[in-house]
């Protein structure tokens, strides 16, 4: 099985004070020290005070997977792929919005694992996730999810949209 790079099992297993405070900081670290080289909307959401706030509703931790959205197609006028675009819309862990985390320029999308489906009722919540830097410039989004499936993104930009409900 996968493992986050500073979210690993360790720090998974001994929240709050101690091993998982060490691994946010670094993690904080690594965000700020590659600021310039990662899309400006993740460093402000990784930054932000809500995005690991589990008592925030815009926070993911807790939300449910309920929607996949791959668009990779043709274009039949130039004869030329279009860059491929992956979205995750998740059900907001208060049940009160949507999360819709949005990849551009696909270049991987590697799944570890289910990530739970409401029609069968059987949710894997999302527990944490890790933005980075490759040394080929993609952008790779880990999440990890409850059951210890992890899932992985690479991608040349992000965006990220909070619709209410």
């Amino acid at each position: 099985m996968k493992e986050l790079q500073f979210f690993n099992k360790k720090a998974l297993s001994t929240p709050g004070k101690g091993v998982f405070e060490e691994a946010f900081k670094r993690y904080q670290s690594y965000i700020e020290i590659n600021k310039n080289k990662l899309p400006k909307n993740v460093v402000n959401i990784v930054k932000s005070d809500w995005y690991f706030n589990a008592r925030d509703p815009r926070c993911p931790k807790d939300a449910w997977l309920i929607k996949q959205r791959l668009d990779n197609e043709y274009d039949v006028v130039i004869r030329e792929k279009k860059s491929a675009e992956y979205e995750l819309t998740l059900l907001g862990a208060y049940h009160d919005c949507h999360l819709h985390f949005i990849y551009k320029s696909v270049y991987d999308i590697a799944v570890y694992g289910y990530g739970g489906s409401l029609i069968r009722k059987d949710y894997d919540p999302w527990r944490i996730d890790e933005f980075s830097i490759g040394d080929d410039g993609l952008l790779t989004h880990s999440i990890y999810f409850l059951s210890g499936n992890v899932w992985v993104i690479k991608c040349r930009d992000f965006d990220f949209r909070l619709t209410k409900i």
